[in-house]
C-alpha cells in the first residue's frame, strides 16, 4: 500500500464548519478538538479472549490444505498472546502549516483503523476512525462549545 498510515487533517473537519468564525477561535477549536480525539483514538479494546476464525469467517479453515498443516503442527505451536500496544502508541499530533493532523504511522495502523479493516478486528472491538468519529459527535459537539468560550473570555475579560 503506497500510504502505510492513518491520518485526519483536523482543519478540514473544523473550517467548513465555522467558516466565518475569526481564526483564534478556529484555532482554539482545532487545539481542543485535536486533543480530545487523540484521547478516542489511543482507546483500545478490553482483552475478550479472542475471537474463532470460525466466529470471525464462518468456517475454522479455507482449504484443506490450512486444515491439514495446522494439524500436522498443533503441538509445535506456541502463540503467546501478548499486545504490544505499538497501533495505539503511534498516534501523534502533527502541527503541519495549515493546521493539525492527528497521524498515526505505526505498521498495519491503516489496516486497524481504516475502511479495508478485516471482520475479525471489528468483532474484537477495534473501531475504524471513521466510526469513532461518529461516535464522539456529541463530544466534539461540547469541545468546540467550550473552545469558543475560552476565547471569548480571553477577548473579552470575562
Amino acid at each position: 500500500m503506497a500510504d502505510d498510515f492513518i491520518s485526519i487533517n483536523i482543519e478540514d473537519h473544523v473550517t467548513p464548519k465555522l467558516p466565518l468564525v475569526p481564526d483564534a477561535i478556529r484555532k482554539q477549536v482545532a487545539d481542543d478538538l485535536t486533543k480530545e480525539l487523540l484521547k478516542a483514538v489511543k482507546r483500545e479494546p478490553p482483552y475478550s479472549g479472542g475471537i474463532t476464525r470460525k466466529q470471525a469467517y464462518g468456517v475454522s479453515f479455507f482449504t484443506d490444505r490450512q486444515r491439514r498443516w495446522f494439524f500436522a503442527n498443533v503441538d509445535n505451536l506456541d502463540i503467546p498472546y501478548n499486545r504490544s500496544h505499538k497501533t495505539t502508541d503511534g498516534w501523534a499530533i502533527i502541527n503541519t502549516g495549515e493546521g493539525r493532523t492527528l497521524e498515526n504511522r505505526s505498521p498495519n495502523a491503516w489496516r486497524v483503523y481504516g475502511e479495508k479493516q478485516p471482520r475479525i478486528l471489528g468483532l474484537i472491538g477495534w473501531r475504524k476512525l471513521s466510526d469513532i468519529l461518529k461516535s464522539n459527535r456529541p463530544t466534539i459537539t461540547r469541545v468546540i462549545g467550550a473552545s469558543v468560550k475560552v476565547v471569548l473570555r480571553r477577548i473579552f475579560g470575562r
